[in-house]
């Protein structure tokens, strides 16, 4: 048996490539981030070396490069240049009173080398005032150059750590709205690569499956990295925990006078990139689904459907037994009450379509009064993937009789009842 919509969160997804085309605006990377990134992409680097020196290959990452090469080269850099880095890190760590400046002149673009010849000639000085800094010169700008999905991962997670580290119970500063403060933090760190924080919502998702199940989710890594397309990955990720959610459901029993229902449309004209994160059943498999089982004799039915599915969904009226009475139309609004565009065949979406359909008569289930009134579109705002407004929810409460059922239910709601409930776990073994 096949249902269901797939993670709660799904986003709208930027061109997500890492290598592929231009960056958009990237933001100039501070060298004290640069040092917090660095030391998390050399310790991957080093394993990589440890790897390779076991497997009896050489263990340098790339030709005629160290780990420390190898790294340096994310930001178009020498060895020498983080090595300096790094240094004046370490040295004004162990002694932020004196030496601490240097991180304040690598930040404003002074340069690692001259930044490290002052620590030099500091450090081993008896306390007191260290000597001036020198001016820095014309700054240079510091942009990403070339990083992997996987890369931009082990990076991210350093600087998010580093971000947040003030914050909370540990921290120095109270942290009122922790989820605001880490879409802050995410934003900013995008920027470094010039993307959203959308894109980097979904890298994390993708390497956190990956090492949290490596044998299930693991390949997913090694895709994004040699497509560079973290949205495309992301989708399948959700697709294959869905399909995980799904195994675990089975129809409820129960008659409906008025049934919801969002079909997961497989619809092959979408890509990876542009499709959903949610399992899609074929049209047989919904055609297959107990609707005349779920619905009186006398019953209301609300199919939901997109443009290039719409033929096949009145082909499901009459499999169902349920005759096309009215048809609705969401036009999906932004916050800016603008339409929301999206993807099409022959034209850019703006709306999807919901078919209002009866069974019965109507001396058995009278018009009710408030469709008086009700018009046939409706601006309603766009939510989470696939998930449909509240507004078409009081539509159906107004329009239709309870009680309500609904299959492939996004978000619990009051007065709809889920058509499809979880299996507890004895009974899945019982049916392997």
């Amino acid at each position: 048996m096949t249902s269901g919509r797939a993670m709660p969160r799904a986003v709208p997804t930027p061109n997500p490539s890492t290598r592929k085309g231009p960056m958009r605006n990237p933001r100039p990377w501070k060298l004290s981030e640069v040092v917090t990134a660095a030391r998390a992409i050399l310790d991957l680097e080093r394993e990589a070396a440890r790897a390779r020196t076991q497997a009896g290959t050489p263990c340098e990452i790339h030709t005629g490069s160290t780990a420390t090469g190898a790294t340096a080269a994310r930001w178009g850099k020498k060895r020498n240049w983080l090595e300096w880095l790094l240094k004046v890190a370490d040295a004004a760590a162990a002694d932020p009173e004196r030496l601490g400046p240097a991180l304040g002149f690598l930040d404003a673009g002074g340069a690692p080398n001259v930044a490290w010849a002052w620590v030099r000639a500091n450090e081993g000085l008896p306390s007191g005032a260290p000597s001036p800094l020198p001016e820095v010169g014309r700054r240079s700008d510091l942009i990403s150059a070339s990083w992997k999905p996987s890369d931009v991962n082990v990076a991210a997670r350093a600087l998010l750590a580093a971000a947040l580290a003030p914050y909370g119970a540990d921290g120095i500063i109270p942290l009122v709205d922790p989820d605001a403060a880490q879409r802050r933090a995410m934003t900013t760190i995008a920027r470094l690569w010039g993307k959203s924080s959308d894109w980097l919502q979904q890298i994390l998702d993708v390497c956190a499956a990956a090492e949290a199940e490596p044998k299930t989710f693991g390949r997913l890594v090694e895709a994004m990295n040699r497509s560079g397309r973290p949205g495309s990955v992301h989708g399948r990720l959700g697709r294959l925990h869905d399909e995980r959610r799904i195994l675990t459901l089975r129809p409820i029993t129960g008659c409906f006078r008025t049934l919801v229902i969002d079909p997961p449309w497989d619809e092959d004209n979408l890509s990876d990139s542009a499709g959903h994160d949610y399992a899609q059943m074929s049209f047989a498999a919904i055609q297959a689904m107990p609707v005349r089982d779920w619905c009186e004799e006398a019953a209301h039915l609300w199919l939901w459907a997109t443009n290039n599915t719409l033929p096949l969904a009145f082909k499901l009226l009459e499999v169902w037994g349920f005759e096309h009475k009215a048809f609705h139309t969401w036009v999906k609004e932004t916050d800016e009450l603008d339409p929301k565009i999206g993807l099409g065949r022959e034209f850019r979406n703006s709306s999807e379509h919901v078919i209002f359909a009866r069974r019965g008569t109507r001396e058995e289930l009278p018009r009710r009064v408030a469709t008086l009134s009700i018009p046939t579109h409706h601006r309603w705002p766009v939510g989470r993937n696939s998930e449909k407004p509240e507004g078409f929810y009081d539509l159906v409460r107004a329009a239709s009789y309870g009680p309500y059922g609904e299959a492939f239910q996004r978000l619990p709601r009051p007065n709809f009842v889920n058509l499809y409930e979880s299996v507890a776990a004895p009974l899945l073994e019982a049916a392997e």
